[in-house]
């Protein structure tokens, strides 16, 4: 409330992805009509008492069971890959599976320096780089932004590895992950991103997302002999070599004042990879760098390169080309050359040293979370699921906020409203979540409400309302209900002096995923007693 009342609505610079708080800042006092307000909010916070009742969204035996999961040092529960919920594993197969990706010695190198001391050479390459740039750009405007590379910098470590469990493929499979929050090495990478992203949205396969190929297929006619087809890039990230896609970026920023600052960041993070998984330390040798956040725009402007020159060379079969990432949506015009697209694959192979798999459709194509059709000489939309999707909505009894619910329906109808211009379409897909959510348990009593508030047109808003302050905090099913707080802390009194609207935002409690999928492989495998074994499976304590 005091920084809002310090500094209004005046543009400070602010670059979330980049901004470092000031903890130790501390705002003036505001407006003694505030102060007031806040003093006596103060003083109702201090009396008010709350006896919270005893209720549990689980039954004995889950809590027991639970317990048990937890009291088992020899199981690993992981989550899997495409959302079809957790997998249990022995301990030692899923670190045997783990292994045996990183045992790839073109890729992965194991690492036999103490972990202290890799810390400490990565924070010094750090320093040093930081210290560079700032011998030539610390009195630049973007300076500011540049606070991200080395804060907190001591208290932060080398990236995790950890790995989702493929059960969808007929042999047992992993895909890796190196975890980069809080790593070492992740604020010089945001603030790579932060600098290259502009470069990436003026590529001209770029798509920011599936909302923008509807918008796009809206003015763009059918034809007779349009086929569609999508690639989908093998490998993306692991398969670039650094020091060429380096040299092609510093090429596309040849006209940006910090170029050599980006380069010179991008070979510390590109070349600097080094993650820990249980007790060992692992360094990737090749490729982009794996979890890092300026990995996706170093990729991605690493292949917008040569798309750029392919392209143009297929222009006259290229009606339309769109890529997110690594899957590519190509609707294309063959005008009686049969191997033409074979050829432009072909030549993205030769250049960029990628490889890529492509499938032909004749009246409609997948792509992202999209049906691709065409219909009297124009393209549409539809909602597209895939067949494994299991549709793992939040079930009935979790201890979510009440609000989530109503979000989640209001939200997923305008997405369909948006990717379903036929009207059977959107109400086929619209029935669809109604009878997902009752089958995880809702009651159709009270979703039925909601449907219909969602289904309603919004009015559009005429004029901006100002942004709200948001109170968080986390939400507790036997705390007190969200008008209590708002009597409690008086927001409505606050509302009136500050003319400033105020929300409370719940924080979600620890989920089950956090509670039982930790990415952080323990080193212990102490079994437990079974003394303590037999507690934790008896009742809840």
């Amino acid at each position: 409330m005091r920084l809002k009342h310090q500094f209004g609505n005046q543009d400070r610079n602010y670059v979330r992805k980049v901004y470092v708080p000031n903890p130790s800042y501390q705002p003036r006092p505001a407006s003694s009509a505030i102060e007031a307000v806040l003093g006596d909010i103060e003083d109702s916070v201090s009396r008010f008492t709350w006896i919270p009742t005893k209720r549990r969204n689980l039954n004995q035996l889950q809590v027991s069971t639970l317990k048990m999961l937890r009291a088992r040092p020899d199981l690993k529960i992981v989550i899997t890959d495409k959302n079809l919920g957790p997998a249990l594993f022995t301990r030692s197969h899923y670190i045997d599976l783990c292994i045996s990706h990183l045992s790839d010695t073109k890729t992965y190198c194991l690492v036999t320096a103490p972990q202290d001391a890799l810390e400490k050479l990565i924070r010094t390459r750090v320093r040093a780089y930081y210290a560079t740039i700032a011998r030539r750009h610390s009195y630049d405007a973007d300076w500011n932004h540049t606070k991200v590379i080395t804060a907190d910098l001591d208290s932060k470590h080398l990236n995790r590895f950890y790995a989702l469990a493929k059960i969808h493929k007929p042999t047992l499979q992993i895909r890796p992950i190196v975890a980069n929050s809080g790593s070492i090495l992740e604020g010089l990478s945001k603030w790579l991103d932060y600098r290259l992203q502009p470069y990436l949205l003026r590529t001209r396969a770029y798509l920011r997302n599936s909302d923008q190929v509807v918008e796009d297929l809206r003015s763009i006619p059918w034809d007779p002999g349009d086929i569609l087809y999508t690639v989908d890039v093998e490998s993306l990230y692991t398969n670039i070599p650094i020091d060429p896609a380096i040299s092609i970026i510093n090429e596309r920023i040849a006209e940006d004042p910090w170029r050599d600052a980006i380069t010179a960041g991008l070979q510390v993070i590109m070349k600097n990879n080094y993650f820990r998984f249980g007790d060992t330390i692992w360094h990737q040798l090749y490729g982009t760098a794996m979890g890092t956040p300026a990995a996706p725009v170093f990729a991605s402007l690493y292949l917008a390169h040569f798309e750029e020159i392919v392209l143009a060379e297929f222009a006259h079969h290229v009606k339309w080309y769109g890529r997110y990432l690594d899957d590519i949506l190509i609707i294309w015009r063959p005008h009686g050359q049969a191997f033409a697209l074979k050829r432009l694959l072909a030549k993205m192979t030769m250049l960029s040293k990628l490889r890529f798999t492509i499938d032909e459709y004749d009246n409609a194509a997948p792509f992202l979370d999209l049906w691709i059709h065409h219909d009297d000489n124009k393209f549409f939309t539809k909602t597209h699921q895939k067949k494994l999707n299991l549709y793992l909505y939040l079930p009935s009894n979790s201890a979510h906020p009440p609000g989530v619910l109503k979000g989640m329906i209001i939200g997923l109808i305008k997405k369909y409203k948006f990717q379903n211009p036929r009207f059977q379409d959107f109400k086929h897909i619209v029935r669809l979540l109604l009878r997902r959510l009752l089958a995880r348990g809702y009651d159709r009593r009270q979703l039925l409400p909601l449907f219909e508030d969602a289904l309603k047109e919004q009015p559009a808003q005429t004029t901006p309302s100002p942004s709200p302050l948001i109170f968080k905090l986390q939400y507790d099913p036997n705390g007190p209900s969200r008008s209590q707080l708002r009597r409690v802390l008086q927001l409505d009194r606050l509302e009136d002096v500050t003319g400033q609207p105020i929300r409370i935002c719940y924080t979600k409690p620890a989920t089950l995923r956090t509670l039982l999928c930790p990415t952080e492989l323990s080193t212990s495998i102490t079994p437990t007693p079974a003394d303590a074994l037999q507690a934790a499976v008896q009742g809840p304590g």
